[in-house]
């Protein structure tokens, strides 16, 4: 036993005698010198003497346990080498170092992966709060347009009353209208789209390739207005838009050279288009539309230059126009009627101005239906209204004036007849 208890202290001495040469600087070692390149910088510290003494003791004792497989003498070896080694190298022995680095190593790139996400997942939130931050924006900029457009039609009516004398007329109607002006939208506030429009949808000959935007102002998958670009050339093609906010577009505009050519309007909002327009150099060349939204066109308005030329009416709804105006200079200058509506025109009047007023002139009738004239009546202005001056008539139908009357302030004053069996006895 005496040598086995010589030999262990002998072990403990050499444990203790490496510690101490193996400390944590050397005298041939400058205190400035960088560490080497594949050092842990940061994370890498000095092993303590207390270190060295507390892994050789765990070392002799995991030693001791191992070796005492192979008897006494085997306890005593492998524990001095196990003291050995944890006194050298600072650990107890089955534990490496280099697998504690790489653990320390693969933590680390963990978290920073950890990070990465975390700061992935922050960046992400903020872009998804500045898009909705951008369409808040977007939201408010078209109802400041609204507004201000609604601000602007309430200042020119109020103009229009101010200086206009006849404050119950706000526009002259038999002036052409002006091509109706389309507010400024940037394209960046509508949703863009390659669509192509089938043969025939829009009359068209053959299948078109445009750009559509879309613009949903309150997200109710109802757009408010729908434009469309040709995909080819940029020009404008068509405008569709929902005037009245109810979900249906009511207003069909189409574009020729980006310039506004037609335009189609439901004005009752029943889903049914009920006017038609037509438009050149910016002005409107015709107009019709159906006044009874009865599915039947009633009125027609054929404009030139920037004045209104002719007006026609169908008055009782049958399909058939049965009454026609006149307009030189923006002053109406006669009417064609079909009082009877028999398809057969037989009522014409004529019109003057005087003192600013239009006044009739003549009229001329077909009593009788046959196609011919036969009542011809003269009227003058006396400064107030048209009166009866003069009534002329065919009485036999033989395309002669048989009677001739006079009037004076409206009244008969003198009769002339020309056939005598028309005489009364």
């Amino acid at each position: 036993m005496k040598p086995f208890r010589f030999f262990s202290m002998a072990l403990l001495a050499c444990a203790l005698g490496c510690s101490t040469a193996t400390g944590p600087s050397s005298p041939n070692t400058p205190k400035d010198s960088p560490p080497p390149a594949d050092a842990d910088i940061g994370t890498s510290q000095p092993i303590t003497l207390s270190q060295r003494a507390q892994s050789a003791t765990e070392g002799l004792l995991v030693g001791g346990i191992v070796g005492s497989q192979a008897g006494p003498i085997g306890a005593l070896v492998v524990g001095g080498l196990g003291m050995i080694y944890g006194a050298v190298v600072g650990e107890p022995p089955l534990q490496s170092g280099k697998n504690s680095k790489r653990d320390k190593s693969e933590s680390r790139r963990e978290e920073e992966i950890e990070d990465q996400i975390g700061s992935d997942k922050t960046k992400h939130a903020a872009l998804e709060d500045a898009i909705q931050e951008e369409l808040k924006k977007q939201e408010e900029l078209l109802r400041q347009i609204e507004i201000e457009e609604a601000d602007q039609t309430n200042t020119e009516a109020a103009t229009i009353a101010a200086t206009t004398p006849n404050t119950n007329t706000q526009s002259n109607p038999r002036v052409a209208p002006s091509v109706p002006q389309e507010r400024e939208l940037a394209l960046a506030l509508f949703e863009e789209k390659q669509v192509t429009i089938p043969k025939g949808k829009w009359d068209n000959t053959k299948e078109i390739r445009v750009l559509r935007y879309t613009i949903d102002a309150d997200h109710d998958q109802n757009p408010e207005e729908i434009r469309y670009l040709d995909l080819a050339t940029g020009k404008l093609l068509r405008i569709e838009k929902d005037q009245n906010y109810d979900g249906k577009m009511d207003s069909f505009s189409i574009y020729q050279e980006s310039q506004l050519a037609q335009r189609m309007l439901d004005t009752n909002d029943d889903g049914k288009i009920d006017a038609w327009e037509r438009y050149t150099d910016q002005r409107m060349t015709y107009r019709e539309i159906d006044r009874n939204f009865d599915g039947v066109t009633d009125a027609f308005y054929i404009y030139q230059g920037d004045s209104l030329r002719e007006e026609r009416h169908d008055t009782d709804n049958d399909g058939k126009v049965d009454r026609l105006l006149f307009y030189e200079k923006r002053e109406l200058v006669r009417t064609e009627e079909d009082l009877n509506h028999d398809g057969i025109f037989d009522a014409w009047t004529s019109y003057q101005t005087a003192a600013g007023q239009e006044f009739v002139a003549r009229i001329e009738r077909d009593k009788n239906g046959n196609g011919t004239r036969d009542l011809f009546e003269t009227y003058a202005f006396d400064g107030k209204q048209a009166v009866l001056a003069k009534r002329e008539e065919d009485s036999n139908g033989d395309d002669k004036i048989d009677i001739t009357s006079f009037y004076e302030k409206g009244k008969l004053v003198r009769r002339e007849v020309a056939d005598p069996s028309l005489v009364p006895l």
